[in-house]
């Protein structure tokens, strides 16, 4: 309910106060009464009056004394004053009164309606004047309200790394855009207009402004990605933007505003997960080739040793059958890798000092290498140890030095390799995916034709290669990459494409974290001459390969015993438990692996060696904490010279 306008009228005579009652009873006011100037200052003091009607002749402090205190008030000095007087009705009074802060002066008697025009003059220019003050402070308060949401948008602006920008209705930039010119480094009389495009790639600068051109027809929303220049990385960089029209109320387009993210890092992470998801896939299929491989290899080496063994020297047959062997031998190499690349072959790891590895490896490479090449090396021999599978190591130094020789071609150019231990504390990590710590940073470069950006994310894809058919597999550089990664290294390359103004370069820096540990001896290896004629029972699932174990372990002198089914072998072996001394098995079956197997024969005879067979090293350790009771594993496909120690070994 709105509060009504008040006056106070001031009297020492209740009659008198009683008659302005009645006389103004008729307005819409509410009438507060004093019948002194005390009580009337007093009740200034509580209210807010749109008039005060004040009797000139009162015991105390006047009505002139009262009205003189009232103008000298910063809060009253304003309050219209009507003097009602009979006594002091004199020229002389008026006078006074108007010289005291009085507006009127009214002499009694008096006609009603003559104060009662006056009152309602007075009350209705208070309320006006109350309607405009409410309307003048609202209106502050929306300018404050107004400058600080201005404030806070532009605080918001120069805090994001987006860029904000607006632009007129036919898309041109018509006031300085802040955030633009922070990130593009473009001054404003560049990209006022529609300079800004100068910034954007001319791979896709068409492309945008035809879906600009048609956003500004259909006024609609606009939405696109493209490469945008950033000066502060001196990079193109990914980015998408977002425009919405604004409109005026008359329906006119006003003008654009937008937003441009960057999402460079969004799309590598993207880019990321997209490649740890295929190479996962390509993991598991090249992990199930090599499976199938390793058996027929098995086969077609074993037979191809047991024939180099028994063939006379200088034959024909002999030659034929070494060739065999080395293309086994190819073929074996190839399927290494498949698993190494799928992930599925660590190797065994030991702490192993690199230094002499790398140089002995360069050694090599430099007998084999065309002369036009030159090879550079600063390897620091005091580097610390890393744990290690040297062949593993060895082969990422190969892949790598391969690629490097092919990319400089008959031209030749300079290879060089450097081993250095680095130290990296957190605050100097600058490689995302490296931890505080001391790493050997292995560096291979080479001043070679360079790659391209598209080859540089294609590089780590499995059997993607840039050489010509039948002159690589495509394997290296992914194989290298699951190496890294298996040892808990991290790979970067680097690489310019050679063109007529910049010659190629390539650099590759792999980082190994290094161990504070000894380094662990190899020992000599066991003889492998048979020293009793043992019973060995064979379990494999491919027939070609119990047929070679039959033959190749019955020249050696063993006695042998062979299944293709688990059920077959179980069953033989609880009805004769004696008649074995060893089990040779295949870990990875169809219908019973060695997980379920190895325990009902260490149930039927607790004390029989097992050795499995398995296709990967990794199997091993996964084996170890499932199963008990093995006390050998043989890594397939298995060559004689190192099948037949290991039976040894455990049948000594």
């Amino acid at each position: 309910m709105t509060e009504k306008t008040k006056i106070l009228i001031v009297d020492d005579k209740a009659e008198n106060l009683f008659a302005l009652q009645q006389i103004l009873g008729s307005l819409k006011i509410e009438i507060i009464e004093a019948s002194n100037g005390n009580e009337a200052l007093t009740a200034l003091l509580y209210h807010s009056f749109a008039l005060v009607i004040l009797d000139v002749h009162m015991p105390g402090m006047n009505g002139f004394e009262v009205a003189e205190f009232m103008r000298g008030q910063q809060e009253t000095k304003k309050i219209p004053i009507i003097f009602l007087s009979a006594i002091f009705a004199s020229e002389h009074h008026q006078l006074k009164g108007y010289e005291s802060g009085a507006i009127d002066f009214i002499t009694k008697p008096f006609p009603p309606k003559v104060l009662i025009n006056k009152v309602k003059i007075f009350v209705e220019f208070y309320e006006q004047k109350q309607i405009l003050q409410k309307e003048i402070e609202e209106r502050k308060k929306s300018e404050i309200a107004l400058r600080e949401s201005e404030e806070r948008y532009r605080s918001l602006v120069e805090a994001t790394t987006s860029i904000i920008w607006s632009a007129d209705s036919s898309g041109g930039f018509v006031v300085p855009q802040p955030s633009w010119e922070k990130y593009t480094g473009q001054p404003w009389e560049e990209y006022k207009d529609f300079g800004w495009t100068k910034k954007i790639h001319s791979d896709d600068i068409e492309r945008l402004l035809q879906g600009w051109e048609k956003a500004c027809q259909e006024i609609s929303v606009y939405e696109s990605h493209g490469r945008l220049w950033n000066s502060r990385l001196e990079d193109w960089r990914d980015f998408q933007v977002k425009a919405v029209p604004i409109m005026e109320t008359d329906g006119s387009l006003r003008e654009w505003v937008g937003i441009i993210e960057d999402i460079t890092e969004q799309k590598q992470l993207e880019a990321q997960l997209l490649q740890s998801q295929k190479m996962d896939a390509l993991g598991t299929l090249a992990g199930g080739i090599a499976h199938e491989f390793n058996n027929i290899l098995a086969a077609m080496q074993g037979y191809g040793e047991l024939l180099l063994v028994e063939l006379p020297e200088g034959s024909i047959e002999k030659d034929y059958a070494a060739n065999i062997y080395q293309a086994g031998k190819r073929a074996q190499d190839l399927v290494l890798q498949i698993l190494t690349f799928s992930r599925m072959d660590l190797g065994q790891r030991s702490v192993y000092d690199i230094p002499p590895l790398i140089k002995e490896a360069i050694k090599m490479m430099k007998a084999t290498i065309p002369s036009s090449i030159q090879i550079e090396q600063d390897i620091d021999s005091h580097c610390s140890p890393i744990l290690a599978n040297p062949t593993q190591i060895n082969q990422v130094l190969l892949n790598l030095c391969t690629n490097a020789f092919h990319a400089m071609g008959k031209e030749g150019g300079v290879l060089r390799i450097t081993l250095k231990e680095k130290k990296y504390e957190a605050e100097e990590v600058f490689l995302s995916a490296l931890k505080a710590g001391s790493y050997l940073n292995l560096t291979v470069s080479d001043t070679g034709c360079g790659m391209s950006a598209k080859v540089q994310e294609k590089i780590f894809d499995p059997f993607f290669t840039t050489k010509e058919v039948g002159e690589g597999t495509g394997l290296g550089m992914s194989v290298v990459h699951s190496i890294v990664e298996q040892h808990e290294g991290l790979i970067t390359v680097d690489s310019q494409l050679a063109s007529d103004q910049y010659p190629g370069r390539t650099t590759i820096q792999i980082y190994f974290p290094v161990v504070k540990a000894e380094k662990q001896e190899g020992k000599q290896e066991e003889s492998i001459l048979a020293k009793e004629r043992n019973h060995i029972l064979v379990l494999d699932e491919s027939p070609m390969l119990t047929k070679f174990y039959q033959k190749a372990l019955k020249r050696m002198g063993y006695e042998v015993t062979t299944f293709n089914e688990c059920a077959d072998a179980l069953e033989e072996f609880q009805r004769n438990t004696d008649k074995y001394d060893l089990v040779f098995m295949e870990y990875s079956m169809k219908l019973l692996d060695g997980n379920n197997l190895v325990p009902y024969l260490l149930k039927t005879r607790p004390n029989v060696p097992i050795i499995l067979a398995v296709e990967h090293t990794d199997a091993i350790m996964e084996i170890k904490r499932n199963t008990k009771g093995v006390r050998a594993y043989a890594i397939k496909p298995l060559e004689i010279k190192d099948l037949l120690p290991l039976i040894q070994k455990i049948l000594k």
